[in-house]
């Protein structure tokens, strides 16, 4: 049977009567402020704890997974941009070996004209 406002009153009223003001509001503080179906017991309260640790477990088990496929994801471009600027730097460094080449010989070539031309004034005047 459900406990409402008017059962409540009634029960306060016979109470009073049987045992007075301050007994009668002594023992309906212990009721509580509304039916025993609505107030949680400790076994409530156990089963309540159990779901949440398990559904904390289970979130923190996804997070990690998660993390896990982002933190690999990262790893995987990563390597691609590094083994991209790989590429690069080779390409440049073969550039750079090019020019250096191309200046060498045009020194190279530069050494040997002047002192052809050196040695060529040398005998003609000698």
């Amino acid at each position: 049977m459900a406990v409402d406002e008017r059962a409540r009153h009634g029960l306060i009223t016979r109470l009073v009567e049987t045992l007075g003001d301050e007994a009668a509001a002594t023992l309906m503080s212990y009721l509580p402020p509304v039916g025993w179906a609505d107030v949680a017991t400790k076994r409530d309260l156990d089963a309540l704890a159990e779901r949440l640790e398990l559904r904390t477990e289970t979130l923190l088990i996804r997070h990690r997974a998660d993390t896990q496929l982002q933190i690999s994801e990262l790893r995987d471009e990563m390597h691609q941009q590094i083994g991209g600027l790989r590429g690069e730097m080779h390409q440049q460094i073969g550039g750079l070996r090019d020019d250096l080449r191309r200046q060498t010989l045009l020194i190279v070539f530069s050494v040997v004209g002047a002192v052809v031309a050196v040695g060529g004034l040398g005998i003609a005047t000698g």
